[in-house]
């Protein structure tokens, strides 16, 4: 890979990579977008440019896991500084009443076990296809179409569940 070809590389996935990093480490986010284009770019002699989207996030995901054994990982920021507001067109099957809807939903994002996280991020914020999710986190395709499911399925409960109970308090309040 030379010059030309890595600097194509960052511009054409940089955005996705970067978004990436901030869900996966708010504090951390530019260190590690910057780590992981400098160890591609260390391994360009050897890299398969056929699947450079997944390995970029494999590596990506592995300096992630390498900071949390080291503890180099900052204090985290609230939720409200890294995300943006959903985008209506979400697939989430729940539409979100308000920003507070829309926050407690980032909540629960977090809440999630990472094995759900991982692949949630990458399949909304990177835009990333099953294939390359299965790729970068070494896992068959199947367990992150389950993966995917199995978090979609938890926050549409968790959802729904909330705006039961927030309604049914809100009626009760009514009568009062």
């Amino acid at each position: 890979m030379d010059f030309d070809a890595f600097s194509r590389l960052v511009d054409e996935h940089g955005t996705a990579l970067y978004r990436f990093c901030l869900k996966l480490s708010p504090n951390d986010a530019d260190d590690l977008y910057q780590e992981t284009f400098i160890r591609i770019w260390e391994r360009r002699r050897r890299l398969d440019e056929r699947n450079i989207k997944s390995y970029l996030f494999t590596v990506c995901v592995n300096l992630w896991r390498s900071s949390l054994r080291k503890g180099l990982h900052k204090k985290l920021v609230s939720i409200e500084e890294v995300y943006n507001l959903p985008s209506p067109d979400e697939p989430l099957e729940v539409k979100l009443e308000n920003e507070e809807d829309a926050l407690r939903l980032r909540q629960m994002i977090e809440k999630l076990d990472i094995k759900y996280r991982l692949p949630l991020y990458m399949f909304y914020t990177s835009e990333m296809k099953v294939k390359e999710i299965a790729k970068a986190l070494s896992i068959p395709a199947g367990t992150v179409k389950s993966r995917l499911h199995k978090a979609r399925a938890m926050l549409k409960k968790n959802l729904t569940s909330n705006i039961y109970h927030l309604q049914s308090i809100k009626e009760a309040s009514d009568y009062e």
